[in-house]
């Protein structure tokens, strides 16, 4: 009796350290996320700024390094996030060069369109009560 009870307890303590590493890496995660796309966030709001000051040059490279930037983060939130939400950001960011080149107004749109597709990745990621059922 005493080593199947210890054998109980081994179990236990096997199966709490187990849930123990998944609450850790899934609050790392959600960590890692909302981190990765408020980082984009502010380089887009940089973005916007520059291109509402009609800084032209810079706002286009400015647009070079947030596509870099991406390409990056792509790769660390692809294990964690459907790709599809993360490509829809790539295809909004790569519109954008030419809406600057073009001196195109719609450019404030897209910019608005990949702060919203940033927010709502993190925002759906967030374990909310309406998320997980």
């Amino acid at each position: 009796l005493k080593r199947s009870c210890d054998s109980f307890m081994t179990r236990i303590k096997s199966a709490a350290a187990i849930l123990a590493i998944i609450l850790a890496l899934s609050v790392f995660s959600l960590c890692f996320i909302k981190s990765e796309t408020a980082k984009m966030i502010k380089m887009t709001e940089q973005l916007q700024t520059l291109t509402e000051n009609g800084e032209t040059q810079m706002a286009v490279e400015k647009t070079d390094e947030i596509l870099l930037c991406w390409e990056v983060t792509f790769r660390k939130l692809s294990p964690l996030v459907r790709n599809d939400r993360l490509s829809a950001v790539r295809s909004s960011l790569v519109r954008i060069k030419p809406l600057i080149i073009s001196d195109s107004d719609e450019v404030y749109a897209e910019i608005e369109s990949i702060q919203s597709l940033l927010f709502m990745i993190s925002e759906n990621e967030t374990p909310y009560l309406h998320n997980i059922f």
